[in-house]
């Protein structure tokens, strides 16, 4: 088996941006398919290679852009800018959907359109929450060291599928005051939600060029524990 990677360009309110197809072949009959929505910096060589991990399980991923074609913060300085015109407002759920339907429309890997699912790093890990409390047609929602705010736009009790997080004990990033509100959130809804806390765990620990100490680092038995649940999650929602 090889995995593929292929460049999209899709469109949303006129900016033109550009996502990354990545999945296995060959394959039998259509794959399940992820949105993969990563950090505040946007798309890099890291979130490609980890699209190529999941990829290998079997899953067709797509990589989305929040920025457009080609455009990258220079600094986290310059991401925190951008970011703040994006998140906690309609456009952040917007930028999903586009990726969403560009998804379901390319040509270059067969997907089952009733089998798609999206976890996201960090930034991402709030953009797929905000994407589910719209009340996105997705089966799963998985957020990897995600901040758990809410824009208050939308409600979870209108979304259907599954809810995932995964939290570091640790992570100064994330306010602690934010898990308990995130649950007492999930408690009204009646639907499917785990949140799952690591411990030892700081933010950004799926990413294997993070080395802030006590703030960002990389944790190998972390990430992996927090992958096996995603997947396990996903057997289960696509079943």
């Amino acid at each position: 088996m090889s995995i593929h990677t292929q460049a999209i360009q899709y469109q949303y309110q006129n900016q033109q941006l550009e996502g990354y197809l990545v999945y296995p072949s060959p394959y039998i009959q259509p794959l399940s398919g992820l949105l993969m929505a990563p950090n505040w910096m946007g798309i890099k060589e890291g979130d490609i290679e980890m699209a190529s991990e999941v990829a290998a399980q079997g899953y067709c991923v797509f990589v989305l852009d929040l920025y457009g074609q080609g455009r990258r913060p220079k600094d986290a300085t310059q991401a925190g800018e951008w970011v703040s015109k994006i998140k906690n407002t309609e456009h952040e759920v917007g930028l999903l959907h586009a990726a969403h339907q560009a998804f379901l429309e390319q040509e270059f890997c067969k997907i089952d359109p009733n089998h798609i699912a999206a976890f996201g790093l960090c930034l991402g890990g709030h953009n797929v929450l905000e994407y589910a409390r719209s009340g996105a047609e997705i089966k799963a929602a998985v957020s990897f060291h995600g901040s758990l705010d809410q824009s208050g736009l939308y409600n979870m009790q209108q979304f259907k599928g599954s809810v995932l997080v995964l939290d570091g004990a640790c992570d100064p990033l994330v306010p602690r005051q934010q898990l308990q509100d995130f649950s007492e959130e999930m408690k009204k809804t009646g639907l499917d939600w785990q949140l799952i806390s690591y411990g030892n765990t700081c933010h950004s620990f799926t990413e294997k060029t993070a080395n802030n100490p006590g703030i960002q680092e990389y944790n190998e038995k972390s990430s992996k524990r927090g992958f096996q649940a995603m997947y396990e999650l996903l057997e289960d929602v696509f079943q």
